[in-house]
């Protein structure tokens, strides 16, 4: 009975990571990790858990780079300097915390726009500049997402194998 609660709440923590994935500063991939991390202490690792768990590690690692690596990304592309574009993801943080996921959310995009407009002048370059960081941040969303299936797909595995 308890080997089967363990894995219940070990599958509920990756289902409410997943969700998570919409949240800005939400602990989404880590949430699946270490509920992965969790069952694999609690219960058995097995002969091949170990190994399962070390793909889990390497797609969780990829995870939590996503989000700066895409919307730092997306705001090069769109002509953001990286300045602009880390200021607007510590101004994202800091709304998120004060205001809400959504406020963190406006917050990194208006930040952007208005360094970016400080920089050139030019409203329709701020403009550019922010898009590429909402697109990025987009992006972002849609990568963890697959990411974490894949993580949930591979301790999946681990808990019918029995490994």
């Amino acid at each position: 009975m308890t080997e089967i609660l363990i894995t219940i709440l070990a599958g509920v923590a990756m289902i409410v990571g997943l969700v998570g994935v919409f949240i800005p500063l939400f602990p989404d991939i880590l949430l699946i990790w270490v509920a992965a991390l969790a069952y694999g202490l609690l219960l058995k690792w097995g002969s091949l858990g170990p190994w399962i768990f070390g793909l889990i590690t390497v797609f969780g690692v990829i995870g939590l780079l996503t989000d700066l690596w895409l919307t730092s990304l997306g705001g090069k592309i769109g002509g953001a300097s990286i300045t602009s574009v880390l200021i607007g993801i510590v101004a994202g943080f800091i709304g998120t915390i004060l205001l809400s996921p959504i406020g963190g959310v406006f917050l990194m995009l208006g930040t952007t726009f208005f360094l970016e407009y400080r920089r050139f002048q030019d409203t329709d370059r701020a403009v550019k500049g922010m898009l590429g960081v909402a697109l990025g941040y987009g992006a972002s969303i849609g990568v963890k997402l697959g990411i974490g299936i894949g993580m949930i797909l591979l301790w999946l595995i681990w808990v019918i194998k029995g490994w």
